[in-house]
């Protein structure tokens, strides 16, 4: 399916949908974004939706809808983001009827006051699009025992050994759709201590840079 056809397939859910349920719908899709258990992805004009399954069956539990419509909401959710961020949609208006048109820009006008309250989808998309290396999707962690280990001997007085083993998922941004790599390690509680320390500076210094102006040189 082509791109086009996607757009269409998507305006298509959308305008089907009555406000109070694409609003319930969109608030609590924002509110697991905030979460970090739904990520939506836009590489250039395309994109996609990755939503933790818990939180997926929990709502199509809800909504009473089966997953795959579930997604197709969510696509098209992601599609009016990408009308705001690209400053479409006075154009899509236009191809509307005047009922259709006002449908879409009350769903719209739904989700600029959303990303006006919450930047960090159109900074993400900014980051996402202008970053040359592989991106953070997710990290998953377990926690066990280590007990024994071949080939070294067994002891006698085995220590309390608690580990932590820990996968990062990563998109690579050169492909798309992204392909996921995963790095994947073992972690001792001291070493997350450090890294919860670095991890607490890096927040910080972000903090930090988020309010620095850039100025743009100007030209003799």
């Amino acid at each position: 399916m082509s791109d086009k056809e996607d757009e269409t397939t998507d305006l298509k859910i959308l305008l089907g949908m009555k406000q109070e349920t694409f609003q319930n719908v969109m608030t609590d899709v924002h509110e697991l974004y905030r979460q970090g258990r739904i990520n939506f992805f836009l590489i250039g004009a395309r994109g996609n939706v990755v939503t933790d399954e818990e939180c997926a069956k929990l709502l199509a539990e809800k909504y009473k809808l089966p997953r795959e419509e579930l997604y197709d909401i969510e696509m098209a959710i992601l599609a009016c983001i990408h009308f705001v961020l690209y400053d479409e949609v006075e154009s899509v208006a236009k191809s509307l009827s005047e009922k259709e048109a006002k449908s879409f820009n009350d769903k719209i006008g739904f989700i600029a006051q959303i990303m006006k309250k919450d930047d960090t989808i159109r900074k993400t998309f900014l980051l996402r699009n202008l970053s040359k290396m592989a991106f953070f999707r997710a990290i998953e962690w377990e926690a066990e025992m280590k007990v024994f280990s071949s080939p070294n001997q067994f002891l006698e007085k085995i220590p309390v050994l608690p580990v932590g083993r820990v996968r990062i998922h990563l998109y690579e941004r050169r492909d798309y759709p992204p392909n996921t790599k995963t790095i994947e390690f073992e972690i001792s509680l001291k070493d997350v201590e450090n890294v919860i320390k670095y991890l607490e500076d890096l927040r910080k210094a972000l903090k930090n840079l988020e309010t620095v102006e850039i100025v743009p040189k100007k030209v003799k």
